[in-house]
């Protein structure tokens, strides 16, 4: 069945038909003789020429469904045993299998049932099983059973004293005026960029104004640390009409300080106020809040008394009395004080001060306040 399936494909590649080519009158006997079983000398046996001749008339032609004989010297078409039905399927054919009739078409093998399938369900890192990988981990991390497991840094600063340690951090920081250097900190003596300080070796760099504060080789403010008393006694330091170097003040102080400085200069400003009088007059409350940063139980009249007992060139005395008053007293207090000075400044005529304190279109009229 194999060389028959074979020899139809041939046929059907090649679109030709078979003929059995003439045989001679002997070589055609000598077939028949040998397809009857006799020899050239006639039939052994009366049954075995009575086969032969069956075979012979077979031998000698083929006899079709219409009755026909087809000889074995008449041409054999694929297309004359084919049905008339049935011959345009073989057409198609032969003209499918034109051209290289001796190859077989061999269906190639299917990849997807040797295909490899990656498992990577619930794996961060590793193998895939196919030779890929499920994802990288991070810088400082590994891959174990799948997962990324963060690594323990071990910090490197043995004998450093500045520089990065090797796990995102640092080893430490170098004072002002040095340098790291391979780890280690070292001076640099250089006043080049500095405002105040010294060069880093000891030699001084200059000063900053009463105003600022030398923070790291720079004039600055020292913000949020002082009082308001301490913002009146910068400004002391400043010019008349240096505003810059008073508003510098003003920001060094810290928030008390600068609300209490706030309420000191609004009064000043609302009732513009250029004297100690003005002061005395209309913003002593305000003055005494923003000059002392304590306050007691005392009376003005208790303050003086306390005044009275320290020797007259004892000013830390005499000053260290008037916080033990209340905020009302202190008031009293400023608006006498600020009288007088304005009153009786340096230089003026002795016992100044006793008549003013004396004169009620002077000073009399806070005297007897801070008294009563």
């Amino acid at each position: 069945m194999r060389r028959l399936a074979l020899t139809v494909f041939l046929l059907v590649g090649c679109q030709t038909s078979v003929t059995v080519p003439e045989q001679s009158a002997g070589d055609v006997g000598a077939d028949l003789a040998t397809t009857r079983g006799v020899d050239s000398n006639g039939p052994s046996t009366p049954g075995e020429a009575d086969a032969g001749s069956a075979d012979a008339a077979s031998a000698d032609g083929l006899e079709t469904t219409e009755g026909d004989t087809l000889k074995a010297s008449d041409s054999l078409s694929l297309d004359a045993a084919v049905p008339p039905d049935q011959q345009g399927d073989i057409g198609e054919a032969k003209d499918a299998s034109a051209g290289d009739a001796t190859e077989t078409s061999v269906a190639p093998p299917d990849a997807s049932s040797d295909a490899c399938a990656p498992q990577c369900d619930g794996k961060q890192c590793g193998d895939d099983g196919c030779g890929g990988s499920c994802g990288p981990c991070p810088t400082l991390w590994s891959c174990q059973d799948g997962l990324c497991v963060e690594e323990e840094c071990v910090p490197l600063c043995g004998g450093l004293d500045c520089g990065f340690d090797g796990c995102g951090g640092v080893c430490g920081f170098c004072e002002p005026g040095e340098a790291c250097e391979e780890g280690l900190c070292e001076l640099v003596c250089t006043c080049e960029d500095k405002e105040c300080g010294d060069d880093g070796c000891g030699n001084d760099c200059g000063g900053c104004d009463p105003a600022y504060t030398c923070i790291n080789n720079t004039c600055d403010i020292a913000e949020g640390s002082w009082s308001c008393t301490e913002i009146l006694g910068c400004q002391d330091q400043c010019g008349p009409d240096e505003t810059l170097c008073k508003d510098a003040c003003v920001l060094s102080g810290d928030m008390t300080g600068q609300y209490e400085y706030q309420l000191y200069a609004t009064c000043l400003d609302n009732h513009e106020c250029t004297d100690a009088l003005c002061i005395a007059e209309h913003c002593a409350s305000e003055t005494a809040i923003c000059e002392y940063d304590e306050s007691g139980s005392l009376s003005c009249a208790e303050v003086v008394d306390c005044q009275n007992d320290c020797l007259a060139s004892d000013q830390a005395c005499i000053d260290a009395c008037i916080p033990l008053g209340d905020i009302a007293s202190q008031a009293e207090y400023i608006s006498l004080v600020y009288c007088i000075q304005f009153f009786c400044p340096p230089g003026s005529i002795p016992n100044c001060v006793n008549f003013a304190l004396s004169d009620a279109t002077l000073c009399a009229d806070y005297y007897q306040a801070c008294l009563e």
